[in-house]
This record gives C-alpha cells, sequence and structure tokens, in this order.
C-alpha cells in the first residue's frame, strides 16, 4: 500500500519480504518490500517509470532493480540518506546481488532467451 487516502496501491512485477519485517493490516501489507523488481515493456513511458520510483521512495524500499528487455540492461537503483533512490549501476552482464540477501544471485545473462 502507498496511501490510504485515496487508497493507492503499487503491484511490482516482483517484490520480496523478509517473513519478520512485514506488517499486514487489513488485507493490505503496510511495510516495504526488501527489493523490487519492475519489467518495463516498450508501452511504458519515463512519467509511468518516474511514478513507480517515487512511489517505492516514499515506502522506503532500499533496493529497487528495473529491467529494460529491449537493451537487455538491468539498472539497480539503492535508497540513499536522502531517502532517494539512486542508480548505482547498469548492468548487461554479470551477477546481481541483492544487498539484503547476499547469498542469492542472479546471472543476467540468464534473464534473455536465447
Amino acid at each position: 500500500m502507498i496511501r490510504k487516502e485515496s487508497l493507492t496501491t503499487r503491484v511490482p512485477d516482483i517484490a520480496v519480504f523478509i517473513r519478520s519485517n512485514v506488517v499486514e493490516h487489513d488485507g493490505y501489507i503496510h511495510s516495504p518490500p526488501e527489493l523490487v523488481v519492475e519489467v518495463l515493456s516498450p508501452a511504458n513511458t519515463r512519467s509511468e517509470r518516474a511514478e513507480k520510483l517515487q512511489d517505492y521512495e516514499s515506502l522506503g524500499v532500499p533496493e529497487v532493480w528495473v529491467v529494460l528487455p529491449e537493451a537487455q540492461t538491468v539498472e539497480v537503483l539503492l535508497l540513499k540518506g536522502d531517502g532517494r533512490l539512486a542508480t548505482t549501476s547498469l548492468l548487461r552482464e554479470g551477477q546481481l546481488k541483492p544487498t539484503r540477501f547476499p547469498e542469492a544471485s542472479v546471472e543476467i545473462a540468464a534473464i534473455w532467451p536465447k
């Protein structure tokens, strides 16, 4: 949930939570995910992307991956001390390692169809 008045929710393509940190009320989760993954399509506009990122900032989501299939890149954004998400890397190859889940990794090449 983003806001109660007026009710606004955001459903990312993937949201990863730590179970012990989840706060649920009235059937809605009121705590931010530890990691959000958004897969953009050609139909997504820049303003839609900016709006999503602003919502994730407002929730305090510490890490967001924006997957761009057409460019075959993954943009990694981290929440900075000023409460803003900032791009820390734009990757075409290698491994993605979530900061809150260092034991996990995703091989970027495995994301794209062959």
